[in-house]
């Protein structure tokens, strides 16, 4: 009896920059006014990285038991940030005016592995098994330094943290198989 090995590496990486301007104009209307809101957000910027490895190994013991497993991590990053100009006009009338900078930055970590078993063990069935793991976790922190001409001077945070645990595992009979 022999066995056959079969194993795999891989890794990528990959990054974005990207820039943009733009113009937002918004009109609401009530019965008494009308509302204008324009925004300009000129100078954004934008840099994602992404970074996955993932690796393998399974192993045919023979030609009714293969067993194997795999395991992946996944890292992105993502920061931007700009400028952007409000004016709130009522009735075309300057309401007021926020001048806002954005900083945010957003990391997501994902680990995954999964482990599974193929075994027949007689002519008339066969025994899958598979286990799977995944953890995901993200952090995520916004600040706009903002400085309007009814509030004046602020800043605003969202802060978000989140780790999740999945665990899965699957049990089946089967029709005979062999390994190739």
């Amino acid at each position: 009896v022999s066995s056959d090995l079969n194993a795999f590496i891989n890794f990528t990486n990959n990054s974005t920059r990207l820039s943009t301007d733009q113009d937002n104009n918004e009109k609401t209307k009530t019965k008494e006014s009308v509302w204008n809101l324009a925004n300009n957000m000129s100078r954004w910027g934008t840099y994602y990285y992404n970074q996955n490895i993932s690796s393998g190994v399974s192993i045919c013991l023979s030609d009714k038991h293969l067993v194997g497993a795999s395991m992946n991590y996944s890292k992105e990053t993502d920061h931007y940030s700009g400028t952007s100009i409000e004016k709130m006009y009522r009735n075309e009338n300057i309401y007021e005016k926020l001048i806002s900078n954005t900083l945010c930055r957003q990391l997501y970590d994902r680990w995954g592995c999964n482990i599974y078993y193929n075994g027949n063990w007689n002519d008339k069935w066969l025994l899958s098994v598979n286990t799977d793991y995944v953890k995901h976790t993200a952090d995520y922190h916004q600040t706009n330094y903002e400085n309007g001409s009814i509030i004046g001077k602020h800043s605003v945070s969202n802060l978000s943290k989140s780790t999740h645990h999945i665990y899965a595992t699957k049990a089946d009979k089967s029709p005979v198989f062999a390994c190739v």
